[in-house]
């Protein structure tokens, strides 16, 4: 058994495999992460800044939360499946 993260963005989309989906969602969450700030901190505007929750299914949830309020050119969403392997 596979875990397939799918991240898809408006520029690309980036796809992994993982043995758990724990290990799955620690992926998503670090793309979280690492563009948190790009979706949320407006650098002319400190004072509006949306401070990154501290669990990590409320961060992925925020995030892409905000991408769907954006619209549909920039939203963002991602997807686990969960899939058999032949080992033969």
């Amino acid at each position: 058994m596979v875990h397939v993260l799918c991240i898809v963005t408006r520029h690309r989309t980036k796809v992994s495999v993982h043995s758990t989906n724990g290990k799955a969602r620690k992926e998503l969450d670090g793309y979280v992460k690492s563009n948190w700030a790009d979706m949320f901190n407006d650098p002319y505007h400190p004072s509006m800044q949306t401070p990154m929750p501290k669990l990590r299914e409320k961060r992925i949830e925020v995030y892409f939360d905000k991408t769907h309020r954006i619209g549909v050119d920039g939203a963002e969403y991602h997807e686990i499946l969960k899939r058999e392997v032949d080992a033969a």
